[in-house]
């Protein structure tokens, strides 16, 4: 007697040993999933599947609803129906959630402007281009992606072998460290006396001075 295994269930499992956490880099994925994130009403998580099938979660906020309204805490409504944003802040924040969700489509394909309205859900099965950072550079728990990238900056970014400027860091560190305490020792400076009583002091031999990186003067470098 055969057994089924639903697609969902098989595509989320993961064979042992088979799948490595990513170095901080830059990784083609594909958003797998689109679901609420927390308890605000303005953050979409993605679950993002990097090629070697590694998966991750990231997220966005969008200051829009389902209907493609503006949520309540932006704008106000004048007495002569004009609309204009509650305050500064609430301008900044609108402008900066807005340009985060754009670089996710942008990265996913979509062009600069569009005639339609987009929906987040539209983003899975697409493929975007992310920097991600692992917990080994970052200090935390668990790796991030940190942005998105368009294809054509990712490309540029492979061509040329680049790394984000975090990557390493932590090893550069503990070896700046390292080197910070390990220089070498002065020996005393050796006094002899002659036949004539004048006691003559020999130079202390000059050490090199610690690298800029060992006397932690440029971590990371």
């Amino acid at each position: 007697m055969g057994a089924k295994i639903p697609a969902a269930v098989y595509n989320s499992a993961r064979v042992k040993g088979a799948i490595r956490i990513p170095e901080t880099g830059y990784y083609a994925a594909t958003v797998t999933k689109v679901e609420k994130g927390g308890n605000k009403p303005t953050t979409c998580m993605l679950t993002n599947m990097f090629e070697n099938g590694f998966d991750t979660k990231s997220f966005i906020d969008l200051p829009f609803d389902e209907d493609g309204d503006i949520l309540p805490g932006f704008i106000e409504v004048g007495a002569d129906g004009t609309a204009s944003f509650i305050s500064e802040k609430a301008e900044s924040t609108y402008n900066a959630m807005l340009n985060e969700a754009k670089a996710v489509f942008v990265s996913a394909g979509q062009g600069n402007e569009t005639e339609a309205t987009l929906d987040v859900d539209d983003l899975v099965n697409k493929r975007v281009y992310v920097e991600w950072h692992s917990s080994k550079d970052t200090g935390r728990k668990y790796g991030k992606v940190v942005g998105y990238l368009s294809k054509a900056r990712y490309d540029s970014l492979i061509a040329a072998n680049a790394k984000p400027i975090i990557a390493g860091a932590a090893e550069a560190t503990a070896a700046a460290a390292e080197g910070a305490t390990s220089a070498p020792t002065v020996a005393a400076p050796k006094v002899t006396v002659p036949a004539n009583g004048t006691i003559v002091t020999r130079a202390t031999p000059k050490v090199p001075r610690p690298s800029i990186v060992a006397r932690g003067l440029i971590p990371g470098t």
